[in-house]
């Protein structure tokens, strides 16, 4: 796949989002795989993908909230869905889709990100959370991907471990 066709995908969905949230005027959650571009497309980030979703459903299904409209823009060059949701803050919404990327064992592989009412995307660090840990070291995610501290290849065979011990 293609940068531009990357990018294109990235167009799709953000228009799908700001559609969603101008037409409902509620908080959505995005679903998304935390997998290489080259993984995203194989059998472990569909296992991935498909588990997000149900532990985002069981999650909402606890909160007592209500799924409004659901979106799967699942493709073989994209995995992403949408869920419209009524009856949660997004600050507790937040944090019960961080608690998932947190606490389950594949959750580092998995990406639940938050809009706002007004399409802002809710961040852990707006919400006074920790941010999000590295799958090889204590360092924060955000830190290793901008230093490079860590070899694709060694990201992809932690990815795969991951799953497989799963």
């Amino acid at each position: 796949m293609s940068l531009f066709d990357v990018h294109q995908i990235s167009l799709f969905n953000l228009k799908r989002q700001t559609q969603l949230t101008k037409k409902y005027e509620l908080p959505l959650i995005v679903v998304k795989t935390n997998i290489f571009n080259e993984l995203d497309q194989s059998e472990h980030a569909n296992f991935v993908y498909k588990l997000a979703l149900e532990e985002v459903q069981k999650t909402i299904s606890a909160m007592d909230a209500t799924v409004i409209e659901y979106d799967d823009a699942k493709s073989a060059a994209n995995l992403e869905s949408l869920f419209v949701v009524r009856g949660v803050t997004t600050s507790n919404l937040k944090r019960a889709m961080v608690k998932i990327e947190n606490n389950h064992p594949l959750g580092s592989l998995i990406n639940i990100d938050i809009i706002d009412c007004q399409g802002y995307s809710v961040s852990r660090r707006g919400t006074q959370m920790e941010s999000r840990k590295c799958i090889l070291c204590d360092h924060p995610a955000s830190y290793c991907a901008t230093n490079h501290r860590h070899s694709i290849q060694e990201i992809k065979d932690q990815i795969t471990l991951m799953i497989e011990q799963y």
